[in-house]
């Protein structure tokens, strides 16, 4: 399912970089939205959900680029 997401979303014209911006604006919307409902434990939640779910999807979509990125902060080419 995520994979079908993810290969819909190159569609789309997402890129891998946009997809930490996106989860920026999702955990700066839901701080807004929910005010003082909003703690520092629901942001670690919903920032750990997210980045699950994000890096699911770059590894689906971009396998070369996230093979790449992992070579690169290793030191390896």
């Amino acid at each position: 399912m995520t994979r079908d997401l993810a290969i819909r979303h190159v569609g789309y014209g997402v890129k891998d970089g946009d997809y930490a911006k996106a989860g920026d604006a999702v955990l700066a919307t839901l701080a807004e939205v929910l005010k003082e409902e909003w703690s520092p434990e629901l942001e670690a939640a919903w920032r750990s959900a997210y980045d699950r779910i994000a890096t699911a999807m770059v590894e689906a979509a971009y396998p070369k680029t996230l093979a790449a990125g992992q070579a690169a902060m290793h030191g390896q080419r």
